[in-house]
Formats: structure tokens, C-alpha cells, sequence
């Protein structure tokens, strides 16, 4: 299943992109992923091996900032990210 996914606040590195989606996958992979393990190209693209229990959910986590917290720094970043099923959009825009 494809799935398009958005990342706010909108973060330039594949990376921290990652670090999010891993974070999200470990808090919520049983609860509220259906026990999907998704795969996610970094970017805007989410892949399922079977639908996900939502056509479209968002979902926040905090993730721990490396680098600020060595400098003595808050040390925590929050990220909303917003998964959508495009398939079942496009087939509710068709029908």
C-alpha cells in the first residue's frame, strides 16, 4: 500500500526524516499501525505490505535533538506527522 506522508515541521535531511518515522513506528507499530512495519523513502513516500487501520491519521512524537542537548540545550524537538492512504482517496475522488 502507498502512503504519503508529511513531516511538520518540514525538515530538509533524509535522516531526521528517519530518525521521526523510527520513532513513530516504535511508539505506535502495535497500537495503531495494525503491526505494519512500513517502509519510508525519506521524503513524501510511505509503503505498507497491507493496508494501515486509517485512510488518513496524524500522529505527534518528540525526539530527542543530539546536538543541542551536547550543548546544554532544551534538547527536544516535536514533529506532527500526517499519513495518508492515497489509495483510498483517489478511489473516494473517482467514485
Amino acid at each position: 500500500m502507498f502512503l504519503q506522508v508529511s513531516i511538520t515541521p518540514e525538515v530538509t535531511s533524509r535522516g531526521v526524516n528517519r530518525a521521526v518515522m523510527f520513532e513513530l513506528v516504535t511508539l505506535y507499530r502495535y497500537s495503531h499501525l495494525g503491526g505494519r512495519l512500513p517502509a519510508y523513502d525519506g521524503r513524501k513516500s510511505l509503503y505498507t505490505a497491507g493496508p494501515l487501520p486509517f485512510a488518513s491519521r496524524t500522529f505527534e512524537i518528540t525526539l530527542q535533538d543530539e546536538e543541542d542537548s551536547l550543548g546544554g540545550g532544551q534538547g527536544t524537538q516535536r514533529y506532527a506527522i500526517a499519513i495518508l492512504s492515497l489509495v483510498k482517496y483517489l478511489l473516494k475522488t473517482c467514485y
